[in-house]
């Protein structure tokens, strides 16, 4: 098996090595009834379509999105299809989350802080990317005291 003849590797080599998943997986055949098929996705034999151009897509908007996160790298705003605007606990980030694994967007999140001024490059961005998010003030610092 695979697994042994990594931790012979690992022994011989004395790295430290310990089976997280195995038993998992044992647990989990023994409670489904099923043993699973040790094969990738898409490989011959399996039931499950190799991952689409979607899901690669999606992958990407994912990755793009945590880079983008909270202002980040704001020099990237002009490669997003979405970007958020709006103070700070106005749940910029999980939406940017869903956007981005549910549809593919790539999104970027910026804050709006009382006394800065928003990033020069926001306004040299499609303006219809661009969504300004609002939150009740009372609702807000329900969340902040809570926050602290």
């Amino acid at each position: 098996k695979l697994c042994d003849k990594l931790e012979r590797q690992c022994e011989k080599r004395g790295v430290p090595c310990h089976d997280v998943i195995g038993p998992v997986l044992r647990q989990l055949e023994s409670y489904m009834g099923v043993k699973p098929q040790l094969l990738p996705r898409g490989s011959a034999g399996t039931v499950r379509k190799p991952l689409s151009g979607q899901y690669f897509k999606r992958i990407e908007a994912v990755e793009f999105t945590i880079k983008q996160d909270d202002g980040a790298l704001t020099r990237n705003l002009v490669k997003a299809d979405v970007i958020l605007l709006g103070v700070s606990r106005s749940s910029k980030t999980p939406l940017s989350m869903y956007l981005a694994q549910q549809y593919g967007y790539k999104v970027a999140n910026v804050p709006l802080v009382l006394g800065l001024p928003p990033p020069q490059e926001i306004f040299d961005v499609d303006p219809r990317t661009v969504i300004g998010l609002t939150i009740q003030p009372m609702f807000l610092k329900r969340i902040r005291t809570t926050r602290l």
